[in-house]
């Protein structure tokens, strides 16, 4: 009996475990909230994973505009599949910013 529980408790470690690697591999909304800015331009932030509200209100406040494209995906519908520019680019200000967003 006492064996049994052993490899129960083993078991739900290891389906734990599991999932919360899984959990840790899902994008992230970056925290940091600053501006950044440099001679070149401003730079674009990551908002892949992001819902588009989120992500149209982020690019908006470093002062770029954003333009949305709708694709079918797997990912959950309203969420940030791919942007262009990438991530970490230099723009001008008011730059538009093409988010591709999950839906129909």
């Amino acid at each position: 009996m006492r064996i049994n529980l052993v490899l129960l408790g083993l078991l739900c470690c290891l389906v734990v475990a599991d999932s919360w690697g899984q959990i840790m591999q899902l994008p992230r909304p970056q925290q940091s909230l600053a501006i950044r800015t440099s001679p070149s331009g401003v730079e674009v932030p990551e908002v892949r994973g992001w819902s588009k509200d989120q992500a149209s209100d982020r690019l908006q406040r470093v002062e770029l505009t954003v333009n949305v494209e709708h694709r079918p995906s797997s990912q959950p519908p309203g969420t940030v599949i791919d942007q262009d520019p990438k991530p970490g680019t230099h723009v001008e200000p008011h730059s538009q910013v093409n988010l591709v967003v999950a839906g129909p």
